[in-house]
């Protein structure tokens, strides 16, 4: 085919047309129109903010976390809030958060970070987005000085690793007085490898024992194998019986301590 100017332009064939055609269909296929991609994520601004940059050890700080949308449009990002504790001495009560709506643009949601040690830390929080439009971001951190708890600690026997046979587990505490007034010790239990009754959704009940001349014992017998497996407590020692681990009476709380329940099934 000759142009106007006089050079000349190949045309296509049928034949190259509808290969052309094919390849066309084929890329259609594997990149679909619409499909997201990260650049196409809307950005999100997340931001912590904390009740308290010093405590004694067994207290709690507050800490809110806020997840902004600040590109223009209602868009309030969703998902999920995890806690970030340097070095690791905080532990984040009920675990991850789930964002609640603020507003249109935000979301937020807000947990209680506890600390058994004095020391330093540095606290930061990371949003995971499920909504699929935004992107994820991390917090400031915020600093956190933990100071020597003025009471003193309670003292306690240690706790069986193993458990085989039916038998009294029994565990005895000293010191759990606070003012000469009568006491509350016990424990906060979960079951499961790797899991802390403090932050775990399976925490169960907790044991309490009264007490009045500073010293207390405490007896449980698991008797077959439906006790079987690892358990997980933590022992306290309260004003009153507590109701949770936040519970303000609570004076302390110890370390997390393991017993494996296993007992022959046949």
């Amino acid at each position: 085919m000759h142009t106007s100017n006089g050079t000349q332009r190949r045309s296509l064939t049928p034949r190259k047309t509808l290969a052309l055609m094919a390849v066309s269909a084929v890329l259609y296929v594997l990149i679909p129109v619409g499909a997201a991609h990260a650049d196409d994520l809307r950005p999100s601004n997340t931001s912590l903010d904390c009740s308290a940059n010093a405590i004694s050890a067994g207290g709690t700080t507050s800490c809110t976390v806020t997840v902004r949308d600040p590109m223009v449009g209602k868009n309030r990002p969703t998902g999920t809030v995890t806690f970030n504790s340097a070095p690791a001495t905080a532990i984040t009560l009920g675990g991850a958060c789930t964002l609640i709506a603020l507003n249109a643009n935000a979301s937020t949601c807000t947990v209680d970070e506890l600390y058994l040690s004095p020391g330093k830390d540095v606290l930061s929080a990371s949003f995971t987005p499920t909504d699929g439009i935004h992107s994820g971001s991390s917090s400031g951190t915020k600093k956190v000085t933990v100071a020597t708890a003025a009471a003193p600690v309670m003292a306690m026997t240690a706790v069986p690793a193993t458990v085989t046979a039916p038998m009294d587990i029994d565990v005895y505490a000293a010191g759990c007085t606070l003012g000469g007034h009568p006491a509350y010790w016990g424990e906060f239990v979960s079951q499961g490898v790797g899991t802390d009754p403090l932050t775990s959704p399976n925490g169960k009940a907790f044991e309490t024992m009264a007490n009045t001349d500073g010293s207390a014992e405490t007896h449980w017998r698991p008797v077959d194998a439906s006790s079987n497996g690892v358990w997980q407590a933590r022992w306290y020692c309260s004003a009153t019986s507590p109701t949770s681990p936040l519970d303000s009476a609570i004076h302390w709380i110890g370390a997390l301590s393991t017993t494996t329940i296993a007992f022959p099934t046949t």
